[in-house]
């Protein structure tokens, strides 16, 4: 789940970098490499894929934007109908702005790519291995630009614990607006960063 958050999280980059590579003409060279795979024409597409890396890396923006997309809808979805844990009542509410702040810092410098070669195009996917890994280490996954979009929101919460009769700090995503003294039911996403995804009970 980690890992479909971050990917999640770059949707917006594979529109940057989709619109920073598309030529007309590669439209033709798209039908012309659909129509070798459909003749498994295997080797001619690889020599075609090797030619364009521009291209290449077009394409793939434009079809992991709609997989990934697709792919984390179904999972956020599940995980929200799925048993939540215990209400708990929220004594302590701030809602997060984040996600500009990642944008500008991680996402919009990889627009200065300029995948016209295989080492750039190496260089970039190196970028965003390195990038996810810090992501995820350092939790920082709950900020997510793409869920935003969808109308999530994302809060420092204080919620009160029956069983151990204290207050507790979570990072909580919903899509609900909550409020101080709202009851909230959720599932843990990170149990050692106290990430939370859940809703208004």
């Amino acid at each position: 789940m980690k890992i479909i958050l971050y990917l999640l999280s770059l949707e917006l980059l594979h529109i940057f970098v989709f619109i920073a590579t598309i030529e007309i003409k590669f439209w033709n060279r798209f039908i012309l490499g659909c129509t070798m795979l459909k003749k498994l024409e295997l080797y001619k597409l690889l020599v075609a894929i090797i030619n364009n890396p521009k291209m290449t890396i077009c394409v793939l923006s434009f079809f992991t934007f709609f997989i990934v997309g697709f792919v984390a809808w179904g999972l956020i979805g599940y995980q929200l109908k799925k048993d939540h844990e215990n209400p708990k009542k929220i004594v302590g509410i701030k809602e997060k702005y984040d996600q500009l702040s990642f944008i500008s810092t991680y996402v919009v410098p990889l627009i200065a790519f300029s995948y016209d070669s295989w080492n750039q195009v190496g260089l970039y996917l190196a970028y965003l291995i390195s990038l996810g890994f810090i992501y995820m280490k350092t939790g920082q996954y709950s900020i997510n630009p793409t869920m935003l979009i969808w109308g999530f929101r994302l809060y420092d919460l204080e919620l009160y614990d029956v069983e151990l009769k204290k207050n507790q700090e979570y990072t909580f995503i919903s899509r609900n607006k909550l409020e101080k003294d709202d009851n909230v039911k959720y599932v843990e996403l990170d149990k050692d960063k106290k990430i939370l995804i859940g809703k208004k009970k």
